[in-house]
């Protein structure tokens, strides 16, 4: 009896530390249930915050369309070796040179209220000048504006993601000669919103043997010249690239 006893007692607390694995199985599956859907929700959260700030921080604070940008331009016939084009008394010049050509031009837009002229809080424009034919740009440009604020003439980095983003404009990043190689060549004009205009003079001098692959050379019609406005964002954000001529 007493052995039977033992047994059943014992057959009793066998069920019972069973019962109590199944519930303690139970509570972790439902708790780790709880955590992978909070985590779920959480990655979805920052999925989608990730996103929000991508847009907003890609998103211009104007488009093109806002301040009606134009270029007008013109060539300089007279490019006689040593002559000084001016594009202002006292201001940037290109010396011409024997079979040298000359290109003056304007590109204007409106000028929104509140732009800063820092760069650092608006962005800034680029102006872009290429020969469609080769899409190279010119040796030299320089340029001013009548807002007094100052006109850059250089290159950026920046214009090899203009140059992939906008296949018509793929003459901003310079010259491709590798995978994931790019050669300067030419040079463009960078100022703030804030200027409204820029006048500028472009150079394309006679060019021979390797350099020709890099840079524009004359001769060179007037028709043969596209001219874009981009804008760049103070974190180098490429927001738009509007072609004005060309």
């Amino acid at each position: 009896m007493t052995i039977v006893g033992r047994g059943v007692v014992h057959t009793r607390s066998a069920q019972s530390s069973g019962a109590t694995e199944v519930r303690r199985r139970a509570v972790i599956d439902a708790v780790n249930r709880r955590t992978a859907i909070f985590a779920a929700g959480l990655a979805v959260v920052i999925a989608a915050g990730y996103g929000i700030y991508v847009w907003q921080h890609n998103r211009p604070p104007f488009e093109a369309v806002d301040i009606h940008p134009v270029a007008v331009v013109e060539p300089l016939e007279d490019s006689a070796k040593d002559r000084v084009h001016y594009l202002q008394p006292g201001g940037p010049e290109l010396v011409g040179g024997e079979g040298h050509q000359m290109l003056r031009g304007e590109v204007t837009w409106k000028v929104l209220p509140g732009l800063s002229s820092n760069w650092h809080e608006d962005g800034w424009f680029e102006i872009v000048i290429v020969d469609k034919r080769s899409n190279l740009k010119p040796s030299y440009v320089v340029g001013t504006s009548a807002s007094g604020l100052n006109v850059v003439s250089g290159d950026d980095g920046v214009l090899i993601r203009v140059a992939e983003k906008y296949p018509w404009l793929r003459g901003a990043g310079g010259v491709k000669v590798g995978e994931n190689r790019w050669h300067a060549g030419g040079l463009t004009l960078a100022t703030a919103p804030a200027a409204g205009s820029v006048q500028f003079l472009a150079h394309f001098p006679q060019i021979e043997g390797e350099e020709r692959r890099y840079l524009a050379s004359a001769p060179i019609a007037q028709s043969d010249i596209l001219i874009a406005l981009v804008f760049i964002g103070s974190d180098r954000q490429v927001y738009w690239a509007e072609r004005l001529y060309g």
